[in-house]
């Protein structure tokens, strides 16, 4: 099977420039070593292939973003997108993945350095991950950026607009984050109503609903495609999820350049999955309806 010692030396080469970049900025910096690791992915998929074998793939999952991917205490690993990747697995003719829950800074890093095959991360398709990586051509899930506020004030505010109207401060985001990334486009939309959107690192899902539920902050921006609703009742705070969302994306698998075929592969199998019905099953298990609906609201 393949061996990783290049990839292994190039992440380090990485590492070293990337620093304590973003998420975004390390993608653009790694994007060069990539493709040597690719290449020489390519050549041993090629004589695996030829040998009648199944190509040994690394493929990546989260292990903390519930319900998209997470471990629990016991080490059982669930969530949407793994049980996708686990389909995706069982469809592939010639092709095995070697599914691995890991963190979002090894998921980034790996992927970066061409040390992984795929990844499902909640990935957003942008410019640079568009440079970067190949995307199939079906989605395997919809984001809807959704607004979070203070039950008491359900009545008040029905959008974004609203709440900037009526002066409600937003809970900081991350800078460069995909939060980030939608609230700018949304301000430039809408004539730059926002005068400007506080960001701040460090800050877990649970820390910004309290903040919101004791009027430090009056609202939390976050995907509906985590637990966001669950963690404020677990924390029996009085929580309103606004209905209408900021924006709706789609959400992507990532694949490291270099091999068309595993490309291909991947493709077909996550079209037939959304065509016979299965990616609708899977997202009524763990949201309760079609996550992906919203992309053709």
């Amino acid at each position: 099977m393949k061996k990783r010692l290049g990839a292994i030396v190039m992440l380090i080469s990485a590492v070293a420039l990337v620093g304590c970049g973003s998420r975004e900025t390390a993608e653009t910096t790694a994007s060069e070593t990539t493709a040597a690791a690719s290449e020489a992915e390519a050549d041993s998929s090629e004589a695996e292939a030829a040998s009648g074998e199944k190509t040994v793939k690394r493929a990546l999952v989260s292990n903390m973003m519930k319900p998209l991917s997470w471990m629990d205490s016991d080490g059982v690993v669930s969530g949407y997108e793994y049980d996708i990747m686990v389909e995706l697995n069982n469809r592939l003719e010639n092709y095995t993945l070697e599914i691995e829950p890991v963190s979002e800074e090894v998921q980034d890093l790996a992927m970066e350095t061409g040390d992984a095959d795929i990844s499902a991360g909640g990935y957003i398709p942008n410019e640079n991950r568009e440079k970067m990586y190949n995307i199939p051509d079906t989605p395997t899930a919809a984001s809807s950026m959704m607004i979070y506020i203070r039950g008491e004030d359900a009545d008040k505010i029905k959008n974004l607009a609203d709440a900037v109207e009526n002066g409600y401060e937003l809970c900081p985001v991350a800078p460069n984050g995909g939060v980030y990334r939608a609230l700018v486009e949304w301000n430039e939309a809408n004539g730059n109503i926002m005068e400007e959107i506080p960001t701040q690192e460090g800050l877990n899902t649970a820390e910004k609903l309290q903040a919101v539920a004791d009027g430090q902050y009056d609202m939390y921006i976050n995907p509906n495609v985590y637990d966001t609703m669950i963690v404020a009742e677990e924390m029996g705070l009085d929580i309103h999820e606004v209905e209408e969302p900021i924006s709706v994306d789609p959400i992507v698998l990532l694949l490291t350049k270099g091999d068309d075929e595993f490309f291909a592969e991947v493709n077909d199998a996550l079209a037939s999955m959304e065509e016979d019905g299965t990616m609708a099953e899977i997202s009524e298990k763990y949201y309760g309806y079609n996550i992906k609906d919203t992309l053709n609201e």
